[in-house]
């Protein structure tokens, strides 16, 4: 039985992020690891979270976990992991990534795809070939979307997109008319693909261009197309200062479009499609599905998951603020959050029961090989009306220096994971928040 834990309040001073509550945090269960977690997924029903990890410049880790945060399996890949994906019956995950090559400048070489069974079974792996456009090495790939079924995989490299099946045979391949790296993504059944380099261009299951659009005149920031193919959200930007959001139908047609001060660099629609929400390089933005606004929020470039009904987002910051994971209510008012360093990856469940963010530590750059974080959370709902309510947390720590203010009360000598569970006793009670003040830290967003 979980004893009564200590309460601490400390007043956050680092600007726009409000105050926060840290609890004493009780440790279950400790696996001993490294590396940076790039990417998670979680299964609809969010028993199942599976974590890719970069353990170094040609070599990664694949963890699998039940809801309680039980270690199912991990397997060792000779690729740093970059994105992982479940299919919706938790019964396939597939994994992909790279590998880096040279010492003074870095290369991204060698994508990989690899497709296990849900008991940990790796029943193949796919390796790129030199292409048109990476004559000398093997391109790397940085994303890959399972469908919903497992029955399709497709894979991202710079520039290009291909599409495998379920037994790792290539069905069809896209390559980008540009020199801009190419923006993936697909619907939930893999049915569609939107692609974007030059031009904004929707292809069905098959590879087939159905449509194209020349609405997209500067360069692409961010691309997400809806679970049924129904509309497609882009980020454009000419410079940092200067961004645009658009919205289409799934004809091709633009609907709305609206001028932003910065990057639009990710975007999330809730589940329902009623609200769409963009993360820039200084706001996170709601807009209902007409293009209207419903608020502003100021922060740094976020990734994004909308609730079932965009009552709530779960946001993660790409930079080490004093609260890099947040919960923002109907009104742009962050109601929960918590300190986690720079965040790599945010998923929601398909039925908003769970979520998960992945973590870092501060100031490492493009990947660290030292330390991370994966966050397994109740719902947004859940976190801002029952303060009783129960996580845990997965630190990938090699020294105690870098664990976040609320694991201060650990003495943990060596590497580890450490899955934690946090009995809030608060119940009930408004949160008061303080008036940012201070610096914004520079973000490094992940590629």
């Amino acid at each position: 039985m979980i004893s009564k834990l200590l309460v601490m309040v400390l007043i956050a001073s680092l600007p726009i992020i409000p105050a926060l509550v840290f609890w004493q945090q009780r440790p279950l269960w400790q696996y001993n690891t490294s590396g940076t977690a790039n990417a998670v997924a979680i299964s609809n029903d969010g028993s199942i979270v599976a974590v890719g990890v970069q353990t170094g410049t040609k070599s990664g880790e694949v963890l699998l976990f039940n809801r309680a945060g039980s270690l199912l399996w991990s397997r060792t890949i000779d690729r740093a992991i970059s994105s992982i994906s479940i299919s919706d019956n938790a019964s396939y995950i597939v994994a992909s990534g790279f590998q880096l090559i040279g010492s003074a400048a870095m290369i991204y070489e060698n994508g990989a795809v690899y497709y296990f069974s849900r008991d940990g079974t790796q029943l193949w792996n796919y390796t790129t070939s030199p292409d048109v456009y990476s004559r000398d090495f093997p391109p790397p790939i940085f994303g890959s979307h399972l469908s919903n079924d497992g029955s399709r995989v497709i894979a991202q490299t710079p520039f290009s997109v291909f599409c495998l099946d379920q037994h790792g045979k290539m069905l069809w391949n896209y390559n980008s008319t540009g020199t801009n790296l190419i923006h993936v993504s697909t619907s939930s059944d893999a049915s569609r693909v939107v692609v974007a380099d030059t031009q904004l261009r929707l292809l069905n299951g098959q590879g087939r261009i159905l449509w194209n659009s020349t609405s997209i005149s500067s360069l692409v920031q961010s691309l997400v197309i809806t679970p049924d193919a129904k509309y497609v959200a882009v980020g454009t930007a000419i410079d940092g200062n200067h961004g645009t959001l658009c919205l289409f139908n799934n004809t091709g047609s633009l609907l709305w479009s609206r001028a932003e001060d910065s990057n639009p660099t990710s975007i999330a629609f809730s589940r329902d499609e009623s609200r769409i929400v963009f993360g820039t390089n200084y706001h996170i933005v709601s807009y209902t599905i007409q293009g209207d606004q419903v608020w502003s929020f100021s922060a740094p470039p976020a990734v994004l998951a909308a609730n079932l009904d965009g009552s709530y987002v779960l946001a993660g910051l790409w930079s080490d603020w004093t609260q890099s994971i947040l919960v923002i209510d109907g009104k742009g008012q962050v109601v929960w959050g918590k300190p986690a360093g720079e965040i790599h990856g945010v998923v929601l469940s398909a039925d908003a029961s769970n979520g998960v963010v992945s973590a870092g530590p501060p100031d490492t750059g493009p990947f660290s090989f030292n330390s991370a974080a994966v966050y397994f959370l109740p719902s947004p709902r859940t976190l801002v009306a029952d303060t009783g309510s129960l996580y845990f947390i997965l630190y990938f720590i090699p020294t105690i220096d870098i664990i976040p203010a609320a694991s201060l009360f650990l003495t943990i000598p060596v590497a580890g994971l450490v899955l934690i569970i946090v009995k809030r006793q608060l119940k009930n009670r408004h949160h008061n928040y303080e008036p940012p003040t201070g610096e914004t830290p520079s973000p490094t967003p992940q590629t």
